[in-house]
């Protein structure tokens, strides 16, 4: 290392090889006189007599602290695309909603269109109904108080003839069913009348 450094804890990677007799590698965090930041890589390798014995440890230190930044930065950069990705997939999400709410709102927007025209629609047709049902309710009202003094005439009529006039009339009434149409007569009336305002109020 280019300044001097003190180790950052009491691990000795020597004494680990010399015990485990084994090649030991690690990474330790020096801090610098001027307070900063080093990071080094140890080897430690023991080296064998014949006997088996341990005679010599290689010990190699590497400064990898511009590695160790590099990774660092490579960490935060991948660590903020993944942010920024999460944060895409968040937006994608509210605006595909948002996407949405809008084919649902001109969905709403077209249903009320459609149903404002069905409603002009049957404004107008109720109109055209109304009219001629006014004029049918009127009219039959009419014809019922008409009825009414035309049997009321027949009567005074009928009263007026000879005994064999009443009997002449009398036969041809039977023949046409002339006191039948007269009674049936008003009980049609009051049906049409009846299904006419039915009509009516149901336009209304």
């Amino acid at each position: 290392l280019s300044e001097p450094c003190q180790p950052p804890n009491d691990y000795c990677p020597i004494a680990d090889a010399l015990k485990s007799r084994a090649a030991i590698s690690c990474e330790h965090i020096h801090i610098t006189e001027s307070g900063g930041t080093k990071y080094c890589e140890i080897q430690v390798a023991p080296i064998f007599a014949f006997d088996g014995s341990i005679n010599h440890v290689i010990h190699v230190s590497r400064d990898i602290t511009e590695r160790k930044v590099a990774e660092k930065a490579l960490q935060t950069f991948a660590e903020q695309q993944e942010s920024n990705n999460i944060l895409l997939i968040a937006q994608a999400e509210e605006l595909e909603e948002a996407h949405q709410e809008l084919k649902e709102s001109q969905s709403r927007i077209l249903q009320q269109d459609k149903m404002a025209s069905i409603g002009q629609l049957a404004a107008g047709v109720a109109h055209e109904i109304n009219n001629p049902m006014g004029f049918i309710i009127s009219n039959l009202n009419t014809l019922d108080k008409y009825m009414q003094k035309l049997a009321e005439y027949d009567g005074i009529q009928t009263a007026q003839l000879s005994d064999q006039a009443q009997e002449d009339v009398r036969v041809q009434r039977k023949r046409l069913k002339i006191d039948y149409m007269l009674e049936d007569i008003p009980e049609l009336l009051s049906e049409s009348l009846d299904g006419a305002d039915r009509v009516k109020k149901i336009v209304q």
